[in-house]
């Protein structure tokens, strides 16, 4: 199932992606951070980019349930779940300014404002640097 989750100014997903980067970065001698790994995981086909359907696998590990749409309780549960990703107050700014109309929940209706709103240079594809700013940028208001 899809989770459309787009929407929100560029220019604030950009400044939270880049700050994301250099807060997740880690040496060769560290773990890859978890937002990496969310990444990784999801780019499939290993090109560096998630397109439309790689992004809503990333989403897809907050998604306990696996129905396509998400609650803030059970977004903030993924959230804290995955070692390291953040404070519970960083899980519910990223669900908030995800949930583009405003329903409560996050779900394929959500996926394409976000889309566009990771993909910062509308390319149609996210680059890890834009996965890392936007995911900032979401995280701290």
């Amino acid at each position: 199932m899809r989770i459309d989750i787009l929407e929100k100014p560029a220019k604030m997903v950009i400044r939270i992606l880049c700050l994301l980067c250099l807060l997740s970065v880690t040496s060769a001698s560290q773990p890859a951070s978890p937002v990496i790994k969310v990444f990784d995981e999801a780019d499939q086909n290993s090109d560096e980019f998630l397109d439309h359907e790689e992004f809503q696998l990333a989403l897809n590990v907050f998604d306990k349930n696996s129905d396509g749409k998400m609650t803030l309780a059970e977004f903030v549960e993924g959230w804290l779940t995955i070692d390291q990703f953040g404070s519970e107050e960083e899980a519910k700014s990223i669900f908030l300014k995800s949930d583009s109309n405003d329903d409560s929940l996050l779900t394929k209706d959500d996926l394409g404002p976000l889309f566009e709103r990771f993909d910062t240079n509308e390319d149609e594809k996210i680059s890890l640097n834009e996965f890392l700013t936007t995911f900032h940028q979401l995280a701290f208001p």
